[in-house]
């Protein structure tokens, strides 16, 4: 039938994709964050997600609990998620740390 058909057309097509994607179409990453105003107080929510993952909890539930509560970006009630993207979709100086290979 035109279903299962569709289907298997669509678990190729992710098979091809996972094995040539970057090469047919160029790199993507994936990133969260947590955008607050200054300095000072980004470095404070990365101490307190360090100690905490230090501990033992988490590193993705801890990150997405410090963005729900204290992002400014629409993004916080994903966790901070931005989703997929290709260079040049963000701002360029989150472009460069993303795509350097440097995180």
């Amino acid at each position: 039938t035109y279903g299962s058909i569709g289907v298997f057309v669509a678990t190729i097509a992710f098979f091809v994709y996972r094995a040539f994607g970057s090469m047919m179409f160029g790199p993507t990453a994936t990133a969260s964050h947590v955008l607050v105003k200054d300095r000072a107080r980004a470095e404070a929510l990365k101490a307190e997600i360090e100690a905490d993952v230090a501990g033992g909890a988490p590193l993705r539930a801890k990150f997405a609990r410090v963005a729900e509560q204290h992002s400014t970006c629409p993004s916080a009630k994903k966790g901070g998620e931005l989703g997929a993207f290709k260079p040049g979709q963000m701002v360029k100086e989150f472009d460069a740390v993303v795509f350097s290979g440097e995180i």
